[in-house]
């Protein structure tokens, strides 16, 4: 089977809800139109009920995190909810320890109201997106509106990063950072510690914090080109991968497509796969077997919806002919970008050694004017005059003998010639 597929039917329909995977469970933990909170079994693929919130307490745009690592006791899992309540109303935080409705029908979990107050009552927390990090996994993040980041110790209850790094470089947008995709950076799907990554309209952001200084250090990242005017997508991640699920832009138009950013080339590329139906205000999780399932949400029509979705991850992961092309194109791009850039430094170098040809040659025409020609000095050597020696003995006798022999010769050229008669 390919594509998305239908999952059975919500108890009840979910706007803006959050869920969390467990074992075999999706725990859905409310939402904006209900505070119901129920488990949907993967396997018996059924819907049970867990409990619900305080009726009193308002959950639009809320968020609920896993609070402590499930290895440490296999049979239950600490989750932490906070946030969906505006600027000047009081803040709520909560916790539950939660034991499966599924193996125990005994079994009795309901939130409980934290020690602690996560969020100021001037702060904006409708929409807020928060992750668990720090060395000792006991460090809260939160990003909310309009562009501000928290540092909260989960053991005090204490803000950490009280410094002028806790506002977000976002780019200039009239809506600000809300309903947006905040997740942690990882390297072979295991998380870096301390690093997220946020994407929230045509803002793509790379968060580094500081334990130690208590500061944070900011990178821009590539945004999706078709999502740099939405937000209130559904968003998992896996493998190093970001899926973005549906959303919606700021004139309202509502999205199908799936899109997936790779951490490590910071590319983006469009899945083959969609959603079944336009939706926005839904939210994703992926369960223990590496499906997404795509719970609530509105579609086109403004109905809430009932009916999830699911699809394989291996599906999503599977590279299209598509986004081969796309690929591609952006391999051979960055190709020439380096053939050029390679050029670029070539022909600084070259204009470099031309100019320094050219200081030369005019230096040796300087030396050329000045001193025409290389004329070594020579030291004097004083010459030394060997003594004369006498005349050898025979020497006369062989000079007189010479001189009669010339006399000779000349006088047998002043005579006349003889001619023979043949």
């Amino acid at each position: 089977t390919y594509g998305f597929q239908i999952s059975p039917k919500l108890p009840v329909g979910f706007e803006k809800a959050q869920a969390i995977a467990f074992k075999d469970e999706i725990l859905i933990c409310g939402g904006s139109n209900t505070g119901q909170c129920y488990s949907y079994h993967t396997q018996k693929k059924k819907y049970r009920r867990m409990c619900s919130y305080p009726e009193n307490v308002q959950l639009n745009g809320h968020c609920v995190l896993q609070w402590s690592d499930p290895r440490i006791n296999l049979n239950t899992i600490n989750l932490l909810s906070f946030g969906g309540q505006p600027e000047k109303k009081d803040k709520y935080a909560f916790k539950m320890k939660y034991q499966s409705v599924w193996g125990n029908f005994n079994a009795k979990s309901q939130w409980e109201q934290c020690h602690f107050q996560i969020g100021d009552f001037e702060d904006n927390l409708v929409g807020a997106r928060g992750l668990i990090g720090g060395k000792d996994n006991n460090l809260l993040f939160i990003t909310h509106f309009p562009k501000k980041i928290q540092v909260i110790n989960l053991e005090t209850g204490s803000i950490l990063n009280k410094s002028t790094t806790n506002v977000l470089p976002v780019e200039t947008y009239q809506f600000g950072i809300n309903y947006h995709c905040f997740v942690p950076l990882t390297i072979k799907n295991d998380c870096v510690t301390n690093c997220f990554i946020l994407f929230c309209y045509n803002t793509g952001l790379l968060i580094n914090f500081n334990e130690h200084n208590r500061t944070f250090e900011y990178e821009k990242l590539p945004i999706c080109p078709a999502l740099k005017d939405s937000n209130f997508y559904s968003f998992v991640h896996h493998n190093d991968y970001i899926f973005l699920l549906g959303g919606k832009d700021s004139a309202n138009n509502i999205h199908k497509k799936v899109w997936k950013y790779s951490m490590k080339y910071k590319t983006w590329s469009e899945c083959e796969d969609t959603l079944p139906i336009e939706n926005w205000d839904s939210f994703a999780v992926i369960d223990k077997d590496n499906t997404i399932h795509n719970f609530g949400g509105i579609d086109i029509n403004g109905y809430v919806q009932k009916k999830p979705m699911h699809v394989s991850m291996q599906q999503l992961l599977n590279v299209g002919e598509k986004e081969k092309q796309s690929k591609l194109i952006e391999e051979q791009t960055q190709y020439i970008t380096n053939l050029t850039h390679e050029n670029q430094a070539l022909n600084k170098k070259t204009n470099e050694l031309l100019t320094e040809t050219i200081k030369l040659k005019q230096q040796i025409e300087t030396m050329k004017v000045e001193r025409p020609y290389f004329i070594p000095e020579i030291s004097e050597v004083p010459i030394k005059i060997e003594p004369y020696e006498s005349i050898p003995k025979g020497w006369s006798d062989i000079e007189n003998t010479m001189q009669n022999m010339e006399n000779t010769l000349q006088g047998w050229e002043s005579k006349t010639p003889i001619y023979w008669k043949t």
